[in-house]
């Protein structure tokens, strides 16, 4: 069901001020969500605008902490500034 754009960022705010206490973690956001998304996200999955949110979430947090989305090379390298994104694993 399409959504008018007030309600997806009214939707975006709420998301992103229940996340911001419990993901304090430069590390949390390191990750390339794009490429994140093609490799686990199911064609039909029922949560695709609550992914959505995290989507824009995790690339909103990005720009503020790292200053750019952070978009990889095949070899994991940053399109952006060339360095190598290590994602931590717990």
């Amino acid at each position: 069901m399409k959504k008018t754009l007030n309600k997806i960022l009214m939707d975006l705010v709420n998301h992103m001020n229940e996340e911001k206490d419990t993901n304090t973690s430069k590390d949390y956001y390191k990750y390339d969500r794009p490429k994140f998304i093609t490799r686990f996200e199911q064609p039909n999955d029922e949560n695709i605008y609550d992914s959505d949110l995290e989507s824009l979430n995790t690339m909103i947090n990005q720009i503020h902490l790292f200053g750019h989305i952070i978009f990889t090379y095949k070899d994991g390298k940053d399109i952006r500034n060339n360095r190598i994104i290590k994602e931590k694993t717990k």
